[in-house]
C-alpha cells in the first residue's frame, strides 16, 4: 500500500461523513401507546405519592439505531396522554454515561450531571421537552442513565405518560409519603419506560443494499424471454440517489435506471432476458448511488424452443359392456429444437382463466379501489397473470366471473405475494351468487404475509402453510363433496387437511369466483384458475408427466373404463400443458358411451336358507340383499313362492345401475312340519329362483274367564275374586299378568295431548334429543309441562331425561332460571316440590327415575315440570325428552306367572283394595303376556265400584260451655264472625242441604256445601245485635249424614254515638292565603268514641336490606305487612329508590297509583306506561306479589336498561334489584314509599278519646 495516500484518504471519509452530520435533530426512544395508571408506575410525572425518583435506561444500540451521533444533547421529553396540573417541586433531572445494560433494584446515585432543575415543573400535554442548563455529551459507545426526581409535600393523581414495554429491565422507580424520596438507595424495577425524545446530533447516511448479487435466468427458449426482480434496500438514515444502473449487452432490459429510495424503503428493478440466438450470456449491471456503487452479476441461456403436436386429436369410444375398458394410444411429437416438457390432466373443465388473453374484458369489474392489470412481469405458468394492487377491506370488490351453476369437484388456482408485501393479500372467494356476499364461499383463501403464511378458513378452522416472498403456489380443493359440504385442501400438491367442512354450508352448487387484494397499497397476483370435474373414474392416462427429446415422440396410453358407469354418453376433455411458447396447452375432447346390460345378484347364506323355529300362528320375517351390478336398470315385475306358508312382503319395482334394495319375505306356518318353498323373481335380465325353509311346532291358545271384572267393595274394605285361564292349544302356556298403567310420552313425532292437562313446550331438536324430538321449551310467559290427574294410590316411579341449555340454540339458564319437578293433589290448587334441576347442570340428556313420593300416592295426582323464572324469549332454553309415569294399582293378583298345560287351567286370584279411595267407580286393567302366537298380549278391564257414606263430624272454633260457639262481647250494631269447622271422615261426599238459625242475630256467611272424603270444610257464622243483651240460640246443619244442632252464643253491650257541627265547611280563599275554623265533635253513646282525621301527608313505607345469595325472612313477612296497609287512600305519589339509586323513580299519577296499591293489597295483575316507564304489579311468577318497572314478566332482567323488581315473597335468592341484577343481585336496600292525604286540609288534631 502506498501510505503516503493515507492522510489523503481520511481526509477524504471525513469530508464525506461530514456531508451526512446534520445539526441537532429529535431522536425518539420508544413508540408505545400504553399508559400508566393515576395510581401506578413507572410515572415521570406521578404525584399519587408525594415523591417519586426513577432512572431510566438508555442503550447505545437504540440510539445508533435511530441514527444518532456522538455529540451534546440539548434537551428530553415525556410524551403525556393525561395531564394532573400539579406543581412538582424540586423537580430535577440528571444523566451520566454508564456500562450497565440491566437495571436491578439498586439506584446508582453516584456520577451524574445535573442538566435540568431543580424547579417546580407542572406537565402539560403532550410533549414536555425540558432543556438543558448545561448539554450533556454522549460518546456514541456508553449507555445513558436518566434520573427524574421530585419532592411535594401533599399528594393528588398520576398524570398519564405514554410507555414502551422493552425486553430488560429498563426503568427502578421508588414512590413515597415523605421527604428526603431523592435520596434514597433501592427501589422496583419495571420493563416499562417512558417514550424519550431526545435533541442531538444525527446523521444522514444512507445504505444500499440489493437483494441479491446474482440472477441466474437458467435456460430460456427463443422467442420467449424471461424476467426477475431486484429489490435495492435503503437501511441507512438519509435518502438513497441512485443516479443510474447500466449494463454492457442489449439482451438485458431494465425496468429503470435511476431514483430515489427513502430510509427502509426499497426499489424494484425488473430486468428482462430476451435470447437471440442459442448460447450462453453473461453482463453486469453497475449500480451508481450516494451511497456507492454496487455490481450484481447476470447470467442466462438461450435455448431453441420445442414444438409440440399430439396424434390423435380427438377420442371416440364405444364400450358394449358394463365393468370392461379399452386402450388407445395418445402420441405426443416435439419437432422442435429443445426439450419437450409436459403434463397431462384429464378435467371436465366448467371455467378456466390463465389471462392469456392479455386482458380481463370477460371479468366484472367490483366496486373498489384497485388497479387492475393483466401483466407479463410476474406469471405462474404461460406469458400472462393477472395483477390487482389496493384494496378497501372488502371480499367482493375485486373482480369476479360468474359460469354455469355446477357442482364441480376439483378446484385450483395459483397465487404470488411480491417481496416486501405487508399485512394481508392474495384472496379468493368461490361459492354461489345468490349468497356468497350475506354467507360465505367455500373457503376463506389469503396471503398472510404478516406471519408469512398461505392462509384458509373454513368451518373446521385455520389451516396455513409456510409462504416466501416472490413464490408461486398452487392451492387445490380437491374431492368437493356439496352433501357433506366437505373438501380436501392442497398445497403445491401437498395434502394440508382432508374433509374440511365448507364456510357456507348453504352451498349445493357454484357459480361465481372473487379475487380481491383487501389491504390498501398491497399488490397482488393470480394465475390458471381451474373450475372443473375430475373424470378419473373412466379416463386414465398411463402417465401423466414427461419430457421429449427434440425431433423425438412419445406414445401415451389411455385406457377408457366403463367401470361402475352407467350406460349413456360421457365428455371430458383432456388438457395437455407444455413448454411450447407457441402452443402452452393443448384440448383433446374426449367421448365415453357406454352400452350395457342390468345383472341380478341376489345373497344367500347357503343352498336353502332357513327361518327362525316357530309356532304354529306366529311369523318371522327375513330381509333378502337383491344386488344389480350391471350398469342398466333392473326392473323386477314379480317374485312368487311356491308354498303359501311363506308370504313375499314387499320388493322393489326397480334397481337402478350399481345398486341394491331389498325382498322382505315373512314364514307364517298354519300347521306344523318342515315346509320349504321356491321364491322366483321375475326381472328384465334372467328370471332367478331360490329355496326357502323354515320349521313350525305346535303353539298355546290363551282364554281367560272371565273377560272382565265388575267389583263392588265397601270403604276401606277388600275383596277376592277369581280368574281362569286355559290353554286350549298343543304347546305348554307361558304367562306373566301385570298390575302397572304407564303414561308415556316420546314427543315422536308430536306431543301426545292424552297425557298432558297444559303443555307449553313444543316439539323440537335445538337441545337435541334422545330420540327423534323431545320437548323444548324457548317461548314467554310461563315454561312448564304439567299433566292429567293421575290414580297414584299404588305409589310407582317417574321417568324422565333432562338437558339445560349450554349455549346456541340451547341457550344457557342464568343462575335462579331453575327448573322444578313437582306434584299437587287438589287440582292444581297447591303444588309441592320433589326435586330442583340447577342451572350450570345437566348440559346433555340426563336420565332420572324418581319414586313417586308417599305423599303424592292418591287418587288424583298430577305432575309438572316447571321453569322458576327466564329472561323471555330464545332465552335459557330445556327440553325433556321420554317421560313416563308407571302407576301400580291397588288391584293384586296370585300368582302372577304361571304355565299351564296343553288343554288344561290355571286359577289365579285376584284381590281388590279399596283402601285409601273415595266412593265411585275406578278403572284399571290386567295385562296378561304370553307366549300364544296369535294373542300374545291380553288385557282384562277392571271396574272397581267402592260403595261407602259420608261422615260429618264438627268442631267449634271458639267454644264455651255446654258445646257452644261463642261469638264473643261485641259493640251494637257491630259483628263478630267465627267459624264451624266440619270434617268429612267418610268415603262418599257430605253434602250440607241447609242451614236452619232459630234467630236472625245469627245469619250464614259463607261456607263449604260439599266437603271430600278426608277433607276439611268451614262454615263462617255472623253474629250481628242491634240491641244490648245475651243471646243463646241454634243452628240446625241438614246434611246427606245426619242433620246435626248447634249452639250459638253472643253478647252485645252499648255503642257510641257521633255527630258533628258544622256538617261541612265551604270555604273560598285567595291566592297564598289561609283560614281557621272549628270543628266539633259529639258523642251521644254509652261508651268512649275514638276519632282519627285526615289531613296534610302521610306515608306508607317499605324499606328493608336484602343479602346476596340469601332468601328473603323478615322481608318477606314485612312486604306482607306492607301490603295489608295499602288500602283506598287518596294517593298523590309512588316513589321506589335504594342504595343503588336514592333518587329512584316517582309516580305522581294518583289514579295509577291508587290501581297499584289496591293490586298489591289484594294480590291482582295490573300494568300501566306512564313516563315511559311500565309499571307492573305481578302474581304469576311464583309465590308471593311482585312490583317492577320496566320489567319482563318472570325475568332476570338487569343491571341494564332502569330496572327495578321488587319480590321478597319469591321463596329464593331472586328477590330482585335497583338497577342491577335481579336474580341473585347484590346486596342492597329497596325502599317502597306511598305518599295519600290533602296537603291544602291542616288539622290541630287528627286523632282523639270522647267520652260519653
Amino acid at each position: 500500500m502506498n501510505y503516503s495516500l493515507r492522510p489523503l484518504l481520511v481526509s477524504l471519509y471525513l469530508m464525506l461523513l461530514s456531508a451526512f452530520i446534520t445539526p441537532a435533530q429529535t431522536v425518539t426512544i420508544g413508540s408505545g401507546t400504553a399508559v400508566n395508571g393515576t395510581t401506578s408506575y413507572p410515572a415521570p410525572y406521578g404525584n399519587w405519592y408525594y415523591g417519586a425518583k426513577h432512572q431510566f435506561l438508555i442503550r447505545a444500540s437504540e440510539l445508533s439505531a435511530n441514527c444518532a451521533l456522538p455529540g451534546n444533547i440539548t434537551s428530553l421529553g415525556f410524551d403525556d396522554a393525561t395531564v394532573q396540573g400539579t406543581p412538582l417541586a424540586n423537580f430535577t433531572i440528571r444523566i451520566k454515561s454508564t456500562s450497565t445494560a440491566v437495571l436491578t433494584s439498586t439506584f446508582d446515585n453516584t456520577g451524574f450531571v445535573t442538566v435540568f432543575g431543580p424547579q417546580t415543573y407542572t406537565e402539560t400535554s403532550g410533549w414536555n421537552i425540558h432543556t438543558f442548563s448545561t448539554p450533556f455529551n454522549w460518546d456514541g459507545t456508553s449507555n445513558l442513565l436518566i434520573e427524574v426526581c421530585f419532592n411535594n409535600g401533599s399528594y393528588t393523581l398520576n398524570a398519564q405518560t405514554r410507555l414502551t414495554n422493552t425486553t430488560f429491565n429498563s426503568c427502578i422507580y421508588y414512590r413515597d409519603d415523605a421527604s428526603g424520596v431523592c435520596g434514597v438507595a433501592s427501589g422496583s424495577v419495571s420493563t416499562s419506560r417512558p417514550n424519550i425524545r431526545f435533541n442531538m446530533t444525527t446523521a444522514v447516511l444512507p445504505l444500499i443494499i440489493p437483494a441479491k448479487n446474482n440472477i441466474n435466468y437458467g435456460n430460456v427458449q427463443l422467442t420467449s424471454f424471461k424476467k426477475d426482480s431486484l429489490y435495492i434496500k435503503n437501511t441507512g438514515c438519509g435518502n438513497l440517489t441512485i443516479s443510474n444502473i447500466t449494463k454492457q449487452t442489449s439482451y438485458f432490459s431494465l425496468s429503470v435506471t435511476s431514483g430515489t429510495v427513502i430510509p427502509g424503503d426499497s426499489m424494484k428493478l425488473v430486468v428482462t432476458f430476451t435470447p437471440p440466438f442459442a448460447g450462453t450470456f453473461y453482463d453486469t449491471l453497475t449500480i451508481f448511488s450516494n451511497a456507492g456503487d454496487s455490481l450484481v452479476s447476470l447470467t442466462a441461456v438461450g435455448v431453441p424452443p420445442p414444438v409440440i403436436s399430439v396424434n390423435p386429436l380427438l377420442f371416440n369410444v364405444t364400450i358394449n359392456s358394463c365393468n370392461d375398458s379399452i386402450t388407445l394410444p395418445l402420441t405426443i411429437n416435439n419437432t422442435g429444437a429443445g426439450t419437450l416438457d409436459y403434463n397431462i390432466s384429464a378435467l371436465s373443465t366448467n371455467f378456466f382463466d390463465g389471462f392469456e388473453s392479455g386482458n380481463i374484458n370477460s371479468w366484472n369489474i367490483g366496486t373498489g379501489t384497485y388497479t387492475r392489470t393483466v401483466t407479463n412481469t410476474q406469471q405462474a405458468n404461460g406469458s400472462y397473470s393477472f395483477e390487482i394492487t389496493g384494496g378497501n377491506y372488502s371480499n367482493y370488490d375485486g373482480i369476479n366471473h360468474t359460469f354455469p351453476a355446477n357442482t364441480a369437484d376439483y378446484i385450483s388456482f395459483n397465487l404470488m405475494s411480491p417481496i416486501g408485501s405487508t399485512s394481508w393479500n392474495c384472496g379468493v372467494n368461490i361459492g354461489n351468487s345468490t349468497d356468497i356476499v350475506a354467507n360465505g364461499a367455500i373457503a376463506d383463501q389469503w396471503i398472510d404475509n404478516n406471519s408469512s403464511e398461505v392462509y384458509l378458513w373454513c368451518n373446521s378452522g385455520t389451516y396455513t402453510v409456510p409462504m416466501v416472498q416472490g413464490q408461486w403456489y398452487m392451492v387445490e380443493y380437491r374431492n368437493i363433496n356439496y352433501t357433506t359440504k366437505s373438501f380436501d385442501y392442497y398445497v403445491n400438491g401437498n395434502p394440508v387437511a382432508t374433509n374440511l367442512l365448507f364456510w357456507n354450508t348453504n352451498i349445493t352448487n357454484i357459480d361465481v369466483i372473487h379475487l380481491f387484494g383487501w389491504e390498501p397499497g398491497m399488490t397482488s397476483y393470480f394465475d390458471d384458475i381451474y373450475i372443473a370435474n375430475s373424470i378419473s373414474t373412466w379416463l386414465y392416462p398411463s402417465s401423466t408427466t414427461g419430457s421429449v427429446a427434440p425431433s423425438g415422440s412419445t406414445v401415451i396410453n389411455l385406457k377408457f373404463k366403463s367401470t361402475n358407469i352407467v350406460n349413456g354418453t360421457y365428455f371430458s376433455d383432456l388438457y395437455v400443458n407444455s413448454n411450447d411458447p407457441a402452443n402452452p396447452v393443448i384440448i383433446i375432447p374426449c367421448t365415453l358411451t357406454v352400452n350395457g346390460l342390468s345383472d341380478i345378484n341376489i345373497s344367500l347364506s347357503g343352498p336353502c336358507p332357513s327361518f327362525d323355529t316357530i309356532m304354529v300362528g306366529d311369523s318371522d320375517q327375513d330381509t333378502l340383499l337383491v344386488q344389480n351390478v350391471g350398469c342398466d336398470t333392473l326392473f323386477i315385475s314379480n317374485v312368487t313362492t311356491s308354498s303359501t306358508h311363506f308370504v313375499v312382503d314387499t320388493f322393489p319395482a326397480f334397481i337402478l345401475p350399481y345398486s341394491n334394495s331389498q325382498i322382505l319375505i315373512s314364514f307364517q306356518p298354519t300347521t306344523v312340519a318342515n315346509h320349504v318353498t321356491t321364491i322366483t323373481v321375475l326381472n328384465n335380465d334372467a328370471d332367478t329362483s331360490f329355496c326357502l325353509q323354515g320349521v313350525s311346532l305346535p303353539a298355546p291358545t290363551i282364554s281367560t274367564n272371565p273377560t272382565f271384572f265388575n267389583a263392588f267393595i265397601a270403604c276401606g274394605d277388600s275383596l277376592t275374586d277369581t280368574l281362569f285361564i286355559y290353554n286350549s292349544g298343543a304347546a305348554n302356556l307361558n304367562w306373566s299378568i301385570f298390575t302397572t298403567i304407564t303414561k308415556s310420552d316420546d314427543f315422536d313425532p308430536a306431543i301426545d295431548p292424552s297425557i298432558w292437562l297444559f303443555n307449553s313446550g313444543f316439539t323440537s331438536i335445538n337441545c337435541g334429543s334422545v330420540s327423534g324430538n323431545a320437548l323444548y321449551f324457548n317461548d314467554n310467559g310461563v315454561r312448564q309441562a304439567e299433566t292429567i290427574d293421575l290414580n297414584t294410590i299404588g305409589g310407582g316411579n317417574i321417568s324422565f331425561y333432562i338437558r339445560l341449555g349450554n349455549g346456541g340454540s340451547c341457550e344457557y339458564l342464568d343462575p335462579g332460571e331453575d327448573v322444578v319437578l313437582e306434584y299437587s293433589n287438589n287440582a292444581g290448587g297447591l303444588w309441592i316440590n320433589i326435586s330442583t334441576y340447577y342451572s350450570g347442570n345437566y348440559f346433555t340428556f340426563t336420565p332420572f327415575t324418581i319414586p313417586i313420593p308417599v305423599a303424592a300416592q292418591t287418587t288424583s295426582t298430577r305432575f309438572r315440570w316447571r321453569q322458576i323464572s327466564h329472561s323471555g324469549s330464545s332465552y335459557d332454553n330445556w327440553a325433556l325428552d321420554n317421560v313416563s309415569i308407571d302407576a301400580q294399582l291397588t288391584t293384586d293378583v296370585f300368582p302372577s306367572t304361571g304355565t299351564t298345560l296343553p288343554s288344561g287351567s290355571d286359577t289365579v286370584f285376584v284381590e281388590f283394595n279399596s283402601t285409601g279411595f273415595n266412593a265411585g267407580q275406578y278403572f284399571n286393567q290386567l295385562t296378561i303376556l304370553s307366549n300364544d302366537p296369535a294373542n300374545g298380549l291380553l288385557t282384562i278391564p277392571c271396574t272397581i265400584n267402592v260403595v261407602g257414606n259420608p261422615d260429618m263430624q264438627v268442631s267449634l272454633a271458639d267454644i264455651i260451655s255446654p258445646s257452644c260457639l261463642d261469638l264473643d262481647s261485641i259493640m251494637e250494631y257491630t259483628t263478630s264472625i267465627d267459624s264451624l269447622l266440619i270434617t268429612n271422615t267418610g268415603c262418599d261426599t257430605l253434602i250440607i242441604d241447609s242451614l236452619q238459625f232459630s234467630s236472625a242475630i245469627f245469619t250464614f256467611l259463607s261456607g263449604d256445601m260439599t266437603i271430600a272424603p278426608g277433607n276439611l270444610g268451614k262454615i263462617r257464622i255472623k253474629f250481628s245485635p242491634v240491641l244490648t243483651g245475651n243471646y243463646t240460640e241454634s243452628l240446625t246443619i241438614y246434611t246427606n249424614d245426619i242433620d246435626t244442632a248447634i249452639c250459638l252464643k253472643g253478647k252485645s253491650f252499648q255503642r257510641p254515638i257521633q255527630t258533628h257541627l258544622p256538617v261541612n265547611f265551604d270555604i273560598t280563599l285567595g291566592c297564598n292565603d289561609s283560614i281557621t275554623d272549628t270543628l266539633t265533635i259529639y258523642n251521644t253513646g254509652g261508651m268512649n268514641l275514638d276519632i282519627s282525621l285526615l289531613g296534610g301527608y302521610a306515608p306508607i313505607i317499605y324499606d328493608q336490606a336484602f343479602v346476596q345469595g340469601v332468601t328473603p325472612g323478615t322481608q318477606a313477612t314485612a312486604w306482607a305487612a306492607f301490603r295489608s296497609q295499602l288500602n283506598s287512600y287518596p294517593y298523590t305519589s309512588l316513589k321506589i329508590s335504594g342504595s343503588n339509586n336514592p333518587t329512584g323513580i316517582t309516580l305522581t299519577d294518583p289514579a295509577s297509583v291508587l290501581n297499584i296499591a289496591n293490586a298489591l293489597r289484594t294480590g291482582s295483575y295490573y300494568s300501566v306506561n306512564i313516563g315511559g316507564n311500565t309499571w307492573k304489579v305481578n302474581t304469576g311468577c311464583g309465590p308471593g306479589v311482585v312490583l317492577s318497572i320496566n320489567a319482563g314478566d318472570c325475568s332476570c332482567d338487569g343491571p341494564a336498561g332502569n330496572i327495578y323488581i321488587i319480590r321478597p315473597e319469591i321463596g329464593s335468592s331472586n328477590w330482585g334489584g335497583i338497577n342491577t341484577a335481579t336474580c341473585n343481585g347484590p346486596s342492597q336496600t329497596m325502599k317502597v314509599e306511598f305518599i295519600y292525604g290533602y296537603p291544602w286540609l291542616n288539622l290541630s288534631t287528627v286523632s282523639d278519646t270522647i267520652i260519653p
